[in-house]
């Protein structure tokens, strides 16, 4: 998946713990003001979200808190790929848009 590498100062290690990883992301859109991919996505299986880290799923709960409002929405039933909008909430977005991304380091 192209996209544009983030120049972080301090290498940042993104916690297992979803509301950790959206206080991190939450933090670097607000720093960069532009979307980014997070590392989730439903190719698996249709309105399954998963890290893909570690493959947990991203429950209902977390969807709600997450995400924008009316999203996912899965537009043309080809939006796979989740990132963080520059406002701060989940998006699923074309897998194949360009945008920034963090690797999460082990």
């Amino acid at each position: 998946m192209p996209g544009r590498i983030v120049k972080i100062e301090k290498p940042i290690c993104i916690p297992q713990k979803n509301e950790d990883k959206l206080n991190i992301f939450l933090t670097l859109g607000k720093t960069y003001n532009q979307s980014m991919w997070c590392g989730a996505n439903d190719i698996a299986s249709e309105n399954v979200f998963r890290w893909e880290d570690d493959g947990t799923i991203i429950t209902q709960t977390w969807r709600s808190a997450m995400f924008e409002p009316g999203q996912p929405s899965n537009t043309n039933g080809r939006q796979n790929c989740v990132g963080y909008t520059k406002y701060s909430l989940l998006d699923d977005d074309f897998c194949d848009l360009l945008a920034m991304y963090v690797c999460e380091m082990a």
